[in-house]
């Protein structure tokens, strides 16, 4: 899953927007210490789950022009470092490392962490509200 995250990363540093979809050249990802073979293959896992959009494969490598939704939608929920960190310890405690479960561990981290937050927004919210309550609104 490092693997995956890293190429995730990549593409969304590297990939020109808006106009990865028109036609652009994609991008070749390089990560120190990885073979382009084992690259390519975890590229051509992504874009058959629909999480990345590009061209190549066979004998050329694997180019990526876009992330998609979905790729978004995981990378969104692994993107910082700390919380990663936080959830590669959590599995290993499983020795699950399907996309399944990190996909949901890191929903269940992120939902953890959104009950700390929610106080602190509904009493922003609240003052908020106070505040247009105790004041004429046409001064």
């Amino acid at each position: 899953m490092d693997l995956i995250r890293e190429i995730l990363l990549h593409a969304e540093e590297h990939c020109s927007y808006p106009n990865s979809f028109s036609g652009t050249p994609g991008v070749l990802v390089e990560i120190d210490g990885v073979s382009s073979t084992e690259i390519d293959f975890h590229i051509r896992l992504l874009k058959e789950a629909h999480f990345l959009s590009g061209y190549g494969g066979g004998q050329s490598p694997e180019y990526i022009q876009a992330i998609k939704w979905q790729g978004y939608e995981f990378l969104d929920k692994i993107r910082d470092g700390k919380q990663w960190k936080r959830l590669k310890g959590i599995l290993s405690k499983t020795g699950d490392f399907s996309f399944e479960t990190v996909s949901r561990a890191a929903s269940s981290l992120v939902a953890e962490q959104l009950k700390h937050f929610a106080p602190s927004c509904l009493a922003i919210i609240a003052a908020y509200f106070v505040g247009l309550f105790t004041k004429p609104f046409w001064k």
